[in-house]
């Protein structure tokens, strides 16, 4: 019997290290297609820890994490979405999340009027 309860334990364990990944993709990715579907731009979520957004953009290929903020191209929906994750003041995490053509459009704007 005690055999048994070590290895549901070592089991679970095992599968709360392995599935880390996937359930900080989950919450990430669930609240920036909420705030897509929902028109938001940008929104701040007290319940999300910086440093998950963070791993989040670095492991969708964000070049300039640093422990504030955090961008990446992210594909919502078959969309690409410039997303910048900051560090909020109050603990959480800040999501800015625009098309990524948008972006693009409004720098070479910008840099037309030089």
């Amino acid at each position: 019997m005690g055999i048994l309860i070590l290895l549901l334990v070592v089991g679970a364990v095992v599968y709360f290290f392995a599935s880390a990944r996937s359930r900080r993709e989950a919450a990430v990715e669930s609240r920036v297609k909420k705030m897509i579907s929902a028109g938001v731009g940008s929104a701040t979520f007290a319940d999300l820890y910086y440093e998950a957004a963070k791993s989040y953009a670095v492991s969708k290929g964000a070049k300039a994490a640093d422990h504030e903020s955090a961008a990446a191209k992210i594909v919502i929906d078959g969309c690409v979405y410039f997303v910048v994750f900051m560090r909020d003041s109050g603990g959480g995490t800040v999501i800015s999340a625009e098309r990524d053509s948008d972006v693009t459009k409004r720098i070479l704007d910008d840099m037309s009027r030089w």
